[in-house]
């Protein structure tokens, strides 16, 4: 572990948070659904990881945000269909008591979110869908025959390589989405999420790709005109590695009523590398 990241504050904020907030774990249909939840009695706001399936991935998150929110984050384990996903989280809001929530989703978590709008929206009061693309594409449009055979060679290649070289070439990957980060915070995010990488075993990676190539023969539902789109933010940056502008596009056009945010500067982790000025931004849509 580089001597960087054991000094930066956010190494004594994750002890803190290991420590403080440890995982739950319940069970539905078969699968294990584990989560973080802060505490209950105040407007609760899910947090959705992105394709790391990891709850704790935006720990600084959960604690910032859980002085005024319950905050709940799940873990994605092995479901490999939207429509599971989207069953196990309400499973495990109905199992805390909590009728009705916010939700921000990141990344591969916007597209569980609009699962869950799909298919519970009466339940949501407001949800941010942040770097992400729309739950509901057209299989014939090229960006999903792009997508569709981009994640068929990545699973692949999942499949043939020892994990260990997965791990290394993983990791050399996600450092393009720290590029726009302040000098002294990278050295930290930069091994937590080599961390992350590698506690996610190939069983749950594959089964995040089989959510997504799932999508183009089962899109979500149509959320019902009832939605007020005014209670959506969608986030999103020009320096997107993650997803094309075509993309991002999508659920702007799906969502044309939602209110719209833009990183200039900020690559697919903005949640992270423009921590500051993106919370700020989650707090005002929150409570406006």
């Amino acid at each position: 572990m580089p001597r960087a990241a054991i000094e930066h504050p956010l190494f004594e904020q994750l002890i803190a948070f290991r420590t403080t907030y440890p995982r739950h774990t319940i069970s539905r249909n078969g699968l294990q659904w584990k989560y973080h939840i802060s505490g209950k009695g105040k407007p609760a706001l899910l947090l959705l990881p992105g394709g790391l399936g990891s709850g704790e991935a935006f720990f600084a998150h959960f604690m910032e945000l859980a002085g005024r929110y319950t905050v709940i984050a799940p873990y994605y384990g092995r479901a490999e269909h939207m429509d599971e996903l989207a069953d196990g989280i309400i499973a495990i809001m109905e199992h805390e008591g909590i009728d009705t929530f916010h939700v921000l989703g990141q990344s591969f978590g916007g597209l569980v979110a609009q699962a869950l709008l799909s298919k519970a929206p009466h339940r949501i009061d407001r949800i941010i869908l942040s770097h992400t693309t729309t739950a509901s594409p057209d299989p014939t449009a090229a960006s999903s025959l792009k997508r569709i055979v981009r994640i068929r060679n990545l699973m692949r290649v999942i499949k043939m390589v020892p994990r260990s070289m997965l791990i290394t070439v993983s990791r050399n990957k996600i450092q393009k989405h720290f590029r726009s980060m302040p000098p002294e915070e990278t050295p930290f995010w930069q091994w937590y999420f080599g961390e992350l990488i590698q506690n996610q075993s190939k069983q749950e990676l594959l089964a995040i790709y089989r959510c997504m190539l799932n999508l183009d023969s089962n899109p979500v539902p149509p959320v019902s005109p009832a939605f007020d789109q005014s209670n959506m933010l969608i986030i999103d940056s020009h320096a997107d590695a993650s997803f094309s502008e075509e993309e991002r596009n999508a659920v702007r056009t799906q969502f044309p009523e939602a209110d719209f945010l833009r990183f200039k500067h900020a690559g697919h982790l903005s949640i992270i590398t423009e921590r500051k000025p993106y919370m700020k931004e989650i707090r005002k849509f929150l409570i406006s």
